[in-house]
């Protein structure tokens, strides 16, 4: 009798184990890395996962190429419904060749720093930018979008005043999720506001840390620099024969301009 009980124990131990290994969820990375254990949270734009040991780990949908969810959960999670709808997204994107679904994503950026024309004169820049584009390229958490704003360089007590209007790519290096490094780029048009002057040639890069909050809204702050080229009234005294004329022409220039930027993204 005490051998049948030992038995029966072991055999419910092993029952026991299966059930538990059968009904894992699993998250599949692009990376091919599979992590078992149970689904917490999972939206358009993270998923929440505890595994097996009790850590969570949470990961961006963009990084995420399949989920399995095996078990009932809370109510946060619906089991056969997620398994269905990873699986409806997964031969969307098939059918179109993309990773992720494109999004579209509004950003404000602040900006302000010291500004120069070389050789000359030195000042300082501020200024606001308005973007909004597509954070996903290629199935790639890349933006691509377009800009406009409003800077204002200050040099020898003069303030030229523009409008910016700019095409900008922000691409996350290393590694993409929660914390990313972004590389920016903005290239465009700056346009006068004053008839004093002209604009021009409007290209800046920048480089960054980006915080995104598990609702896809994030956080960007990193160093730039800008180049604005310009047209300047400069009027200059000419003396002939004992009598001063007053000479006015609109030179070339460049202002230069390294600073600080903060941005959110919605």
């Amino acid at each position: 009798m005490r051998r049948l009980n030992q038995s029966i124990l072991a055999l419910l131990l092993c029952l026991m184990g299966t059930v538990s290994v059968s009904y894992a969820d699993t998250v599949t990375l692009l990376t091919g890395q599979t992590i078992e254990g149970t689904i917490k949270l999972q939206n358009d734009d993270v998923v929440i996962i505890q595994d097996l040991n009790g850590r969570k780990f949470q990961y961006m949908r963009a990084d995420v190429k399949y989920i399995k969810v095996s078990t009932p959960d809370t109510d946060e999670v619906s089991a056969e419904p997620v398994q269905k709808e990873a699986k409806v997204k997964e031969s969307k994107y098939r059918k179109n060749d993309e990773a992720t679904p494109k999004k579209t994503v509004f950003m404000v950026e602040l900006l302000g720093g010291a500004t120069f024309v070389p050789s000359e004169n030195t000042g300082g820049v501020v200024g606001a930018n308005v973007l909004i584009g597509s954070k996903q390229l290629g199935g790639v958490p890349i933006f691509l979008g377009g800009g406009v704003g409003y800077q204002a360089n200050i040099v020898d007590g003069t303030t030229y005043s523009l409008l910016p209007i700019f095409l900008s790519v922000k691409i996350p290096m290393l590694f993409t999720g929660q914390h990313t490094p972004i590389l920016g780029v903005n290239i465009g048009y700056g346009v006068a506001l004053s008839s004093n002057y002209l604009g021009g040639l409007h290209a800046g890069l920048d480089i960054g840390y980006r915080y995104t909050t598990a609702k896809g809204a994030g956080i960007y702050v990193g160093l730039f620099a800008q180049f604005q080229q310009m047209e300047i009234e400069r009027t200059t005294i000419v003396a002939t024969n004992g009598t001063e004329y007053d000479f006015t022409q609109r030179v070339g220039r460049g202002f230069v301009s390294p600073g600080l930027k903060f941005a959110f993204q919605f």
